[in-house]
């Protein structure tokens, strides 16, 4: 029967181990852990989007380019458009990206956001980068932002209810 007190001995002395491993708490330094220095990212912001100019029918007529600026808390925007009457148009960025309603004069432009006009060679092409003090998650925000192109020779305070082309950067 010695048997018996050699097993009941090293059942107690398990026992405080046992104990010891059920009673600590779970490691608090893993991912998301209030201890975890790493921020937990949801979904990067983008450093630029590009997307088609559109003529009020609504073919690909250019490119338009939002780009954060690497330095500031500003924004590039860069257009490339082909097709369009010889003059300067006037360009405006309006805080919402409904081309169609921007199409037919409606839309606020986007404070901070005057631009230059894009002046089209004979060739019915014109090219123009400007920077504004926007910054890019502003104008992709929920309602986006649309860059207006108007036509040419008119007055570039906003739309007008004849414009020529649009960019839909949508939020």
């Amino acid at each position: 029967m010695t048997a018996r007190p050699r097993l009941l001995a090293l059942g107690a002395a398990a026992l405080p181990l046992a104990l010891a491993a059920a009673c600590s708490s779970p490691s608090t330094n893993g991912p998301g852990s209030d201890a975890d220095p790493s921020p937990v990212v949801s979904e990067p912001v983008p450093v630029e989007r590009s997307v088609d100019l559109r003529d009020v029918e609504g073919s690909t007529i250019g490119s338009a380019t939002l780009r954060q600026l690497a330095t500031a808390a500003g924004t590039t925007v860069e257009l490339d458009a082909a097709g369009l009457a010889v003059g300067e148009h006037p360009l405006t960025l309006l805080d919402s990206a409904d081309c169609d309603a921007a199409l037919g004069g409606s839309g606020e432009p986007v404070e901070g956001a005057e631009l230059a006009g894009l002046i089209v060679q004979e060739d019915g092409g014109g090219q123009v980068s400007a920077t504004v003090d926007v910054g890019l998650a502003d104008l992709l925000d929920d309602d986006g932002s649309a860059l207006l192109v108007g036509p040419p020779d008119t007055d570039a305070a906003g739309p007008t209810g004849s414009q020529v082309a649009c960019a839909s950067f949508g939020g």
